[in-house]
Formats: structure tokens, C-alpha cells, sequence
């Protein structure tokens, strides 16, 4: 099934939410470079692991209401799964 999201993209983007979720804890809110170095732990690369912050903050699944930091929208999972059907 194609949906115009490489399946790279979306664990980079499953990955960062979990980082964000496990530092975060109850606020979710995550400083950005421990968000980095977890995702790049487990693979990828720096300046992917900064897109995928990137494009979360430009779809509203992330906010960075104090620069650095980056809380996940309760709400994100489903905005990213509209996002992807009407990319098909």
C-alpha cells in the first residue's frame, strides 16, 4: 500500500514522538537535543532526526512553546493519519 510516506519517514516519525513521550513524561515536553540523541541512537541521522522535529512542528503534531522544547499534541496521531490518507 502506497501512501506517499516512506516507511523511513514515518518510524523517524513514530521514533521522535516516543523520544519526546519517554523524556517528557507527564508534561511531554522534551528538550530538543535529548530528543536528537535518542532518535539518533537508534539510527538515524542528525539532520533527519531534525526534519522529522521540523515537519512535526509545520503539521501541528509538535510545538516548541519555550524554544528547545518540544511537547507532542495529543491530538498528532490523528492529524498525521489525515495528513497521510489525503497525501493518497
Amino acid at each position: 500500500m502506497a501512501t506517499g510516506i516512506s516507511k523511513e519517514k514515518r518510524d523517524l516519525v513514530r521514533f521522535i514522538k516516543d523520544a519526546i513521550r519517554d523524556i517528557g513524561g507527564e508534561g511531554r515536553r522534551a528538550a530538543i537535543e535529548q530528543v536528537i540523541e535518542a532518535v539518533t541512537a537508534k539510527g538515524f541521522a542528525r539532520d533527519k532526526v531534525r526534519e522529522g522535529i521540523d515537519m512535526l512542528l509545520r503539521h501541528g503534531e509538535a510545538m516548541e512553546p519555550k524554544q528547545g522544547n518540544y511537547p507532542v499534541d495529543s491530538q498528532g496521531e490523528r492529524r498525521w493519519d489525515r495528513h497521510r490518507k489525503a497525501q493518497k
